[in-house]
């Protein structure tokens, strides 16, 4: 037997299915007259609601009746208690600036709705206009844009089609660069976790040989690592370069060289590109509450100029693509 859907029961009463969800949901906004041909519909079909669905929908219209916060944003995330312990900074930023655009930021997690079929219908239930996106792969992304606007607020797969707000690459390591040169350091080891064919390895490759070019920097680069290496041959491998600054993207394993290098009397400094507090690493801290910020303002825009679905010119903050043609020589 054919399961019975939203969309069904709007065919059978001749309104769109946005319409007949509020009716279902006794928005105010809807005619007596609709309303009863849209339930009329329903019964004549045998329509059952998804409960979780209904009860969403049904206190939407209340929620936003009662407040001055406007229309709902959605920030979707793999794991909400994952994202809102490591990025803190982005998810306040952007309630703060929803609130301040007359939006609410509403966190969903996509561990506890299952599926991005869930999340399309309550999506729908509820007229969401806009949504942002934490770090997605693209052959994860299940969401019906359609109806509503998208934005990405972090690195992604390199091949993006949708719109995306990120860090300047070189903006990263000018700044750690910079750090290294107050420290009266002469030269950098460069370890970038990403093996050199990837997009992020050839972008903070690239980023760190236009630091070298500028002379204000003063930190040549005397050698490269790309991928991991054991403990041991990148710990001999730093001493041997001559380098007395280690530059890394990340600090696994950082510590623990670091230490080694320490017990064989290497008095050198480490920086990093992307660090939290507490890590014991000076760096670049992440910017996260300006990239939540920013993502907010450009989904303001989209939904405001109503650009929906999944724009062909994707808007990234990347280095010059010259760079990207660079190559190691090591």
């Amino acid at each position: 037997m054919k399961q019975i859907r939203l969309q069904d029961v709007a065919d059978q009463a001749g309104v769109s299915r946005s319409t007949a969800s509020r009716a279902l949901n006794s928005n105010p906004r809807i005619s007596e007259a609709t309303r009863l041909r849209v339930i009329q519909a329903a019964e004549d079909l045998g329509y059952r609601p998804d409960p979780v669905i209904s009860r969403w929908a049904a206190g939407a219209w209340k929620a936003r009746r009662s407040s001055k916060s406007g229309y709902e944003i959605a920030f979707i995330c793999m794991d909400q208690k994952r994202a809102e312990k490591s990025k803190p900074e982005k998810i306040l930023a952007a309630k703060q600036r929803c609130h301040e655009l007359g939006y609410r930021l509403e966190v969903y997690d996509f561990k506890t709705l299952e599926s991005w079929k869930r999340i399309n219908q309550v999506l729908d239930a509820k007229s969401v206009p806009g949504v942002l996106l934490d770090t997605w792969n693209l052959a994860e992304l299940g969401l019906d844009v359609s109806r509503r606007s998208l934005v990405c607020c972090g690195v992604g797969d390199e091949d993006l089609p949708y719109h995306t707000v990120r860090l300047d690459t070189f903006k990263q390591m000018e700044k750690v660069w910079q750090k290294g040169k107050s420290l009266n350091r002469s030269s950098v080891f460069l370890w970038l976790q990403e093996p050199q064919e990837s997009l992020h390895g050839r972008l903070h490759y690239g980023a760190a040989l236009e630091c070298e070019r500028r002379a204000s920097t003063g930190l040549p680069i005397r050698d490269v690592c790309f991928g991991w290496e054991s403990t041991e041959v990148l710990a001999q491998r730093i001493k041997v370069s001559g380098a007395d600054l280690v530059i890394s993207m990340v600090t696994n394993q950082a510590m623990e060289i670091r230490e080694l290098l320490r017990g064989h009397g290497w008095a050198g400094d480490w920086l990093v590109l992307r660090t939290h507090p507490g890590s014991g690493f000076p760096g670049m801290l992440p910017h996260d509450n300006l990239v939540g910020i920013e993502s907010v303002n450009l989904l303001d825009r989209h939904i405001r100029d109503f650009v929906v679905g999944l724009p062909s010119n994707p808007l990234s903050v990347l280095i010059t693509p010259e760079w990207l043609d660079e190559r190691p020589k090591v």
